[in-house]
């Protein structure tokens, strides 16, 4: 999830934490999320750098307002976060987030 400095595609989307170490997982990764510094690539303080463009922000953002609906923020996921070195309005970055879902709705299959 922190490899580059860019946003990757292939990030972690879900992970299943027991119950009596959510508390603590989430904890150690909200911190080092908070830790991540997020923006223009070019600068050597920076670890997380934009999206393609502004389409795909967009779409990023209406991703995060629906699991939202059924999530709750740990870490994140605000649009109005300012990125180091850049311009917001003329770049398309999306603040990493951490969303905690507890309530389960998949059905295992045998």
């Amino acid at each position: 999830m922190t490899l580059k400095a860019g946003q990757k595609c292939t990030a972690i989307r879900r992970v299943l934490v027991p119950r009596q170490q959510l508390k603590a997982f989430g904890d150690a990764v909200t911190t080092r999320l908070g830790a991540m510094k997020v923006g223009n690539p070019r600068n050597p303080d920076v670890k997380v750098g934009p999206v393609v463009n502004k389409a795909q922000q967009s779409s990023c953002l209406e991703g995060l307002t629906k699991l939202k609906e059924e999530c709750d923020v740990l870490f994140g996921g605000d649009k109005n976060f300012r990125p180091i070195d850049a311009d917001p309005q003329n770049s398309a970055f999306v603040q990493p987030a951490l969303l905690l879902q507890e309530r389960t709705r998949c059905k295992i299959r045998s």
